[in-house]
């Protein structure tokens, strides 16, 4: 599902690392299955999501950019107080904004060439 191509977006990935996660679940097989607590292996992520799983956007076709963040405010929720992200979030917006005026630019110079009878 991740490898469909979808005309005109853009997919930018953002996420943290090196944060402990919840890799794994394994539940007893004492036959009490859902209604006891499993034990919990951690692995890599960013708190929330583990690192195998936030790495699947890299597979995405439509993929602009890629950014890793760690240290200060990584996890899955404070990686959008990061003043770098936030930044970086508002220079692609930017851009964007900036291309699109200019592809309308060109849009009307095309129009206004046109001939009417």
């Amino acid at each position: 599902w991740y490898q469909r191509r979808v005309r005109g977006v853009d997919v930018y990935c953002i996420h943290g690392k090196d944060q402990k996660t919840p890799e794994l679940f394994r539940y007893a097989d004492d036959g009490k299955f859902p209604d006891n607590q499993p034990t919990t292996e951690d692995g890599d992520g960013d708190g929330t999501v583990n690192i195998r799983s936030l790495e699947l956007c890299k597979k995405f076709k439509t993929l602009v950019d890629y950014k890793v963040v760690t240290g200060f405010l990584a996890t899955h929720l404070e990686i959008l107080q990061r003043t770098d992200v936030i930044q970086y979030i508002s220079d692609l917006l930017t851009k964007k904004n900036i291309q699109r005026r200019e592809e309308g630019t060109s849009e009307e110079k095309k129009e206004n060439r046109k001939t009417v009878f």
